[in-house]
């Protein structure tokens, strides 16, 4: 019995690795999609201009993508979650908040470079970003209590995150594998 070849070609595309975070890849793919939305927005006009700030909205969108997976394992040993009705809730509360209807909310956001999963998705992360922060700065004592008035919460969970992120990092196996 002879073998016979397939006639369709393997068509994955090769993708960058661009970090590692505890042995979790991030991949250049995942850079561009995130950085789609920032990148409709910069100046056309200078081309040079266009590559520097190309280049550092990659480099920040990396340390997004580092902070949110260090997050995301937190998240999981904290047993934190975002419900799909909160998540629909918050997005009707921001399209209240501006104006908008839910859907002409979502269909701005498709004008900024979202689909509607992604926006989902990038406000699931700042919710469980929120979450998992506010539960490890609670624990901090360095920090104070969690403030009764709300003119005090924003410094406080500012304070908060700058603290937890960096002990977090400190702790991570993280790997850079690009400069932009």
């Amino acid at each position: 019995m002879v073998a016979r070849g397939t006639a369709h070609a393997d068509t994955r595309v090769a993708d960058q690795l661009v970090a590692r975070v505890d042995g979790r890849p991030i991949f250049l793919s995942e850079i561009r999609a995130r950085a789609k939305p920032r990148l409709v927005q910069l100046d056309r006009s200078n081309p040079m201009t266009r590559v520097a700030e190309t280049q550092k909205i990659h480099a920040e969108i990396l340390e997004l993508q580092i902070e949110d997976e260090i997050l995301r394992v937190l998240a999981v040993h904290l047993h934190v979650s975002i419900e799909d009705s909160l998540l629909e809730d918050v997005i009707e509360v921001g399209a209240r908040h501006y104006g908008y209807t839910k859907e002409a909310y979502l269909a701005e956001a498709a004008g900024q470079g979202y689909s509607a999963a992604e926006y989902r998705s990038e406000i699931r992360k700042q919710l469980v970003r929120q979450r998992v922060i506010l539960a490890l700065g609670v624990k901090d004592k360095t920090l104070g209590p969690y403030p009764e008035e709300e003119a005090a919460r924003s410094a406080w969970m500012t304070r908060a995150e700058t603290a937890v992120l960096a002990r977090e990092k400190r702790k991570a196996c993280i790997e850079r594998f690009v400069r932009w």
